[in-house]
């Protein structure tokens, strides 16, 4: 078809071309690179909330849900890597492992061993980052592959799929929907996503040199 043409031939309108380059440069830090693309996939899952909002016609939402807590979850995991990164310089970025959880916690206790006084406020605020991911986790599953994928590795249904058996005041059992409040989360994301970009500074400023 005509329309279907090379997509990495670029645009004669720069405003429809994605530069792929433009938000990384041989010169940044490995810290920058990881927090620069988990500020892009945080601002995909709030420009998906904030129209889903706006319209969920179709019930859009209940599909839309899994890639954008996708784009929550992984833009967390990098802006994590990159603190564990600033905090220990010396030892190398790994790609592997995607237990936010985990990663949160190692860094919650380097932080809060810290006794300079200016670390406490980032500990209390580094402690909303880790409420949030633990609310996640408490509610959903530790297996983040859930946002992916419909069945498990062993090919088994997710915690979702089927609903949730409740029992009603009278001793019935009844199948119930489970739901997440997208303004709540988008209230969420409003508040975390600046504590993550303001502590990468803090670290930035408070921490040994950064390294390629």
């Amino acid at each position: 078809m005509e329309c279907l043409k090379d997509i990495f031939i670029a645009n004669t309108d720069i405003h429809k071309n994605a530069y792929l380059n433009w938000r990384f440069d041989t010169e940044d830090s490995n810290e920058e690179k990881f927090y620069n693309l988990g500020d892009a996939y945080l601002e995909v899952a709030s420009y998906l909330i904030n129209e889903s909002l706006k319209n969920n016609y179709g019930s859009k939402l209940d599909g839309w849900i899994f890639p954008i807590l996708f784009d929550i979850y992984q833009g967390i995991e990098l802006y994590l890597k990159a603190y564990k990164h600033l905090l220990n310089p010396t030892e190398r970025i790994k790609n592997g492992g995607h237990d936010i959880w985990s990663i949160s916690e190692s860094i919650y206790n380097q932080i809060n061993s810290l006794k300079q006084t200016e670390f406490k406020e980032i500990v209390e605020e580094y402690e909303i980052v880790r409420e949030f991911i633990k609310m996640m986790y408490d509610n959903t599953s530790r297996d983040t592959t859930f946002v992916r994928y419909p069945l498990n590795k062993n090919l088994e249904d997710f915690f979702y799929i089927g609903g949730k058996e409740k029992i009603n005041g009278l001793g019935e059992t009844y199948t119930d929907n489970i739901t997440i409040d997208i303004e709540k989360l988008n209230n969420w994301i409003n508040v975390i996503h600046p504590i993550l970009e303001k502590h990468i500074m803090f670290f930035y400023s408070n921490t040994t040199p950064k390294t390629k």
